[in-house]
C-alpha cells in the first residue's frame, strides 16, 4: 500500500475491492449498528471439522473477530517476541502503593502488531500492515492479547486500535490521552470513530 496512517497504534489502512460481492458487510464489533444481528439467509446453524467448513488458514496470535467488508476479511494480530533487558510496565498504584496486577505478563518484551487483509472466498492473505514493532507500555492479561478490540471498515480505511505505542514507520496524524484504559473494538458511524473507555464513551472526529 502507498499510504498508510497510525493514531497511537491504530492504523488506519486505504482498502480496495477487487469484486462487488452480494452480501451484508459486517464493519465492525457487533456488525452494522452495533446490534450484533443479521439480515443474512440460508447461513449454517453448527459446523464440525468435517461439515460446514469453507476453509481454514492460520493465523497470527489475536483475539480480535474479523470485520468483513465485499470480499475481505480484516483481522489483527499480536506476535510476541524476544525479552527486553530492563523493560518493564508502566507503574500502577492502589491505595497510594505501587501494585502489579498478579496475572499480568509481557511487559518486559518486543511485540509486532499487525492488520491482516484476508480474500474472504479462499483465506488467501491480501495484505498485512505493521502498525507497530518495539516495547509495549504496559502488560496484558495473560488470558488476553493486545491485539483484542475487534477493526473497523467504512469500506475506504480500515481502523484497528492496539495500545498507546505509536511506530516510527507511520505518520501520526493525531494523538490524545484520554485519561483512562481503553479495551473496547472502535466503531465508525457519520464519519466519526467512537471508543468506549472504562469510564466514558468517546467520539473521535470533527
Amino acid at each position: 500500500m502507498a499510504r498508510t496512517r497510525s493514531v497511537s497504534a491504530a492504523l488506519l489502512v486505504p482498502i480496495l475491492f477487487s469484486t462487488a460481492v452480494a452480501a451484508e458487510n459486517w464493519p465492525q464489533w457487533r456488525g452494522p449498528g452495533g446490534q450484533g444481528v443479521s439480515r443474512e439467509q440460508s447461513v449454517p446453524t453448527d459446523w464440525q471439522p468435517d461439515r460446514h467448513i469453507a476453509w481454514k488458514v492460520p493465523v497470527p496470535s489475536g483475539h480480535s473477530s474479523p470485520a468483513v467488508w465485499g470480499d475481505r476479511l480484516f483481522v489483527t494480530a499480536a506476535i510476541e517476541g524476544e525479552v527486553l533487558p530492563g523493560k518493564k510496565a508502566v507503574e500502577h498504584m492502589m491505595e497510594g502503593k505501587p501494585w502489579v496486577h498478579p496475572d499480568s505478563v509481557a511487559a518486559d518484551r518486543k511485540h509486532i502488531f499487525k492488520v491482516l487483509s484476508i480474500d474472504a472466498k479462499t483465506g488467501g492473505t491480501v495484505w498485512q500492515q505493521t502498525a507497530y514493532e518495539g516495547p509495549v507500555y504496559d502488560a496484558r492479561h495473560r488470558e488476553s492479547s493486545f491485539a483484542g478490540p475487534t477493526p473497523a471498515t467504512d469500506g475506504e480505511m480500515v481502523f484497528a486500535y492496539f495500545g498507546p505505542e505509536a511506530g516510527p514507520q507511520h505518520e501520526v496524524v493525531r494523538t490524545n490521552s484520554v485519561g483512562e484504559p481503553v479495551m473496547s473494538s472502535p466503531a465508525i458511524a457519520n464519519g466519526r470513530i467512537y471508543i468506549r473507555g472504562q469510564r466514558h464513551l468517546f467520539a473521535i472526529g470533527s
